[in-house]
């Protein structure tokens, strides 16, 4: 789990993650060829992590943050899959992990969200790739760790969030705009979740998984949902669709031509 999927082209890349004992975090790089069914690996990430976040920008995989183990992490990366190759950029002004990463309008990489890396929360990590700088923009929002993001036209809707410490989950949905720096709030979700996945299809935004709030510790298990909820931004208003066979936690949500494939 927590690792970063993303479909260039003909094929879905899977990179880094969490696994059990020993390894833990990892740095592998798993690949679907969409045409055939088969897997292959490529190059592995240059870094062990769990909890990066990443986005597809000009047929590259740019890759963010995350955590080794021990603290999170500021490194960022291209990832080039005609060369297989990895090239590092700028690193971010704050760490971060379990964030959320989109492509705005602007053709500039929106950071945002968090798992506490002991920075202020209140805060968007841009990313202009023409520069190879950033910049840190205020938020009055706090988006919490682990929310589902989904790009529509010049909006960045971030869905649900929360924070393990606490255990905190929301079921806000906050709409950034990011030419105005300006943010609003959507109709919630039907129930809170954190870890779950977002997905556009038919123009609705599809959201799978996650979990609720547990009522201690040792019911993580039992809070993960197998629920299927729908967004329609036309009319601000959910829908219920049919569950998944299995609950799904930190699971990732990849567009196709032809549906939408979860890992």
């Amino acid at each position: 789990g927590a690792l970063v999927a993303a479909r260039i082209g003909d094929k879905v890349f899977t990179i880094t993650g969490f696994c059990r004992a020993p390894t833990y975090m990892l740095d592998v790089n798993e690949v679907l060829d969409l045409a055939t069914g088969q897997w292959s690996r490529g190059t592995p990430h240059p870094m062990r992590l769990a909890g990066a976040t990443g986005t597809v920008f000009n047929d590259r995989l740019f890759i963010c943050g995350g955590g080794d183990g021990v603290r999170g992490r500021r490194e960022a990366y291209f990832y080039d899959p005609l060369a297989d190759a990895w090239s590092r950029v700028a690193d971010m002004p704050y760490s971060r992990s379990s964030s959320a990463a989109a492509v705005g309008p602007d053709e500039r990489i929106y950071v945002i969200g968090h798992e506490d890396q002991g920075h202020d929360p209140h805060i968007v990590q841009v990313y202009d790739p023409a520069t190879d700088r950033w910049e840190a923009r205020p938020a009055p929002v706090d988006a919490g760790g682990e929310p589902a993001v989904a790009v529509l036209e010049e909006r960045i809707f971030l869905f649900g969030g929360g924070d393990l410490k606490t255990n905190r989950r929301e079921n806000k949905v906050l709409v950034y705009y990011p030419a105005g720096n300006r943010w609003e709030q959507a109709a919630p979700m039907p129930v809170a979740r954190m870890g779950g996945a977002a997905a556009i299809w038919n123009d609705k935004v599809y959201l799978f998984g996650g979990q609720d709030e547990p009522p201690d510790r040792r019911s993580y298990a039992a809070a993960t949902m197998a629920r299927v909820d729908i967004y329609d931004p036309a009319t601000d208003r959910w829908t219920r669709a049919r569950d998944m066979a299995q609950p799904r936690l930190r699971l990732r949500a990849v567009e196709l031509d032809d549906g939408i494939l979860l890992l």
